[in-house]
């Protein structure tokens, strides 16, 4: 065997791992389509946040058919968030979408709903047991 020859096994292998990668890294950059969106709100800042980027998001997602806000870790809504969510949903409905408030205790439902928020709105109410740590800002 010369010192100066490639082994006959090498080229194959560098041919089908070159093509391995072309093959991986040239494929498309596609996201399957998620049909359910969940945003969990740890804090009043974030919940008010999340419910002004609600239109970015539906752009985002054309897909899109329900969007949830899990709010169990707050202890109370105040008027900004109230004010907030109402937007949220009004951009929702306007573009189709089912959207639903999760993690509400009966204190904030009877809140939600004084407020002229619809019962259709409220998804899953918080699950009675040991409590989460509760936060409001």
């Amino acid at each position: 065997m010369r010192g100066d020859s490639v082994p006959v096994a090498v080229l194959p292998t560098i041919f089908l791992v070159g093509c391995l990668l072309v093959a991986f890294l040239s494929r498309p950059k596609t996201r399957p389509p998620q049909r359910r969106l969940t945003f969990v709100a740890s804090n009043l800042w974030i919940l008010d946040h999340l419910c002004l980027a609600v239109g970015r998001i539906l752009h985002e997602w054309p897909e899109l058919e329900e969007a949830r806000f899990d709010i169990g870790a707050l202890a109370m809504l105040d008027e900004a968030s109230l004010a907030s969510l109402a937007r949220a949903i009004d951009t929702a409905a306007a573009a189709g979408i089912r959207l639903r408030v999760d993690g509400y205790d009966a204190r904030m439902a009877l809140l939600m709903l004084s407020r002229g928020m619809s019962a259709e709105h409220l998804g899953a109410p918080r699950n009675p047991g040991p409590e989460p740590a509760r936060t409001t800002h």
